[in-house]
């Protein structure tokens, strides 16, 4: 496992810092997303279209440091401070591409670029937004 450790400057004003115990081929999707990151951590403030990989650095740790990082610091999560949760972000991203529109046969969902509808006969919109949910779930599980 690998200490992830994020540092950046944002516009001259502060520093954004955090930590995340992932596995490398976390940390490798991490630094491909964070090539071209789309990242707001507050009301205005964030990352867009900028490289922020040189904001990382990484440790390998055993099991026994993952296991006090994770009694001391951590908890049940695997972050703590302000860190980029690309995965919430990407699964936001493919979110973002479909909407959910009501019509005389109930709900369906559309891609928003294209408008072409690719689910349809939904009786709720609730519904239609869990299936939504698993198709992001499986676009990003297919990727």
């Amino acid at each position: 496992m690998l200490l992830v450790t994020f540092n950046q400057d944002w516009a001259d004003e502060f520093s954004v810092y955090g930590l995340s115990i992932m596995s490398e081929s976390s940390y490798a999707q991490l630094i491909a997303w964070a090539k071209n990151a789309n990242w707001y951590f507050g009301t205005n403030e964030g990352f867009h279209d900028d490289d922020i990989t040189d904001g990382f650095s990484i440790k390998t740790i055993d099991a026994q440091e993952e296991e006090v990082l994770r009694d001391c610091i951590f908890g049940a999560s695997n972050t703590f401070g302000i860190f980029p949760n690309w995965e919430d972000m990407i699964y936001s991203e493919i979110y973002d591409r479909h909407e959910i529109v009501q019509n005389d046969g109930g709900y369906s969902v559309s891609l928003t670029d294209t408008g072409e509808e690719i689910a349809f006969g939904f009786g709720s919109f609730d519904e239609a937004n869990e299936w939504l949910h698993s198709r992001v779930e499986s676009l990003l599980n297919n990727s």
